[in-house]
């Protein structure tokens, strides 16, 4: 009895009969899966046309090369998809990227070092007094490190701070 009753309720969100139910879920889970699909591509193309449009913005520092930007609109795991993307795009591996953004009430951080600098370089401490501005601390070790604090009015601060402590890095990281 039950499963009749579920069966009909699924068919009614369906807008199709009971005994058609089944091939009408799996063609809308196929449609489903192909959006799906579709989205991330779309997704893709947006994050390396974005991380192209910042590489174009990398500051020359001696020991490699800055980006250091606020990106608005973006979710956490964005903002780290794109920092670790434009720090690869930046000249083979050599780029060191600090992107914020305001996500939700909340100020983000992210810190990517390219492979070429990973040796020399711990994204970690480049953000750690940055994150300290914004109340949060540096999560994540070596090639990506992020933060997240609820002062959103310190960003600018923050990226700033970061921004001086990567220079700092960078020059460290020559000798």
């Amino acid at each position: 009895m039950a499963e009749r009753l579920l069966l009909r309720e699924l068919s009614g969100l369906l807008g199709t009969r009971p005994e058609d139910a089944p091939a009408a879920l799996r063609t809308r889970l196929a449609l489903l899966a192909d959006a799906e699909a579709e989205l991330e591509r779309l997704h893709r193309a947006e994050l390396a046309s974005a991380a192209r449009a910042l590489s174009q913005k990398a500051q020359v520092v001696p020991g490699g090369l800055l980006v250091a930007a606020r990106v608005d609109g973006v979710t956490g795991r964005r903002l780290r998809e794109l920092a670790s993307a434009v720090a690869e795009h930046v000249s083979s591996g050599l780029g060191l990227v600090v992107l914020c953004t305001p996500c939700e009430g909340r100020a983000l951080l992210v810190c990517a070092v390219g492979r070429r600098l990973r040796e020399r370089v711990d994204a970690r401490e480049v953000i750690r007094e940055a994150a300290a501005l914004i109340g949060g601390s540096p999560s994540g070790r070596g090639a990506c490190s992020n933060a997240a604090g609820p002062r959103t009015e310190e960003l600018g601060s923050a990226l700033l701070e970061a921004r001086a402590t990567a220079v700092g890095a960078l020059r460290r990281s020559m000798g």
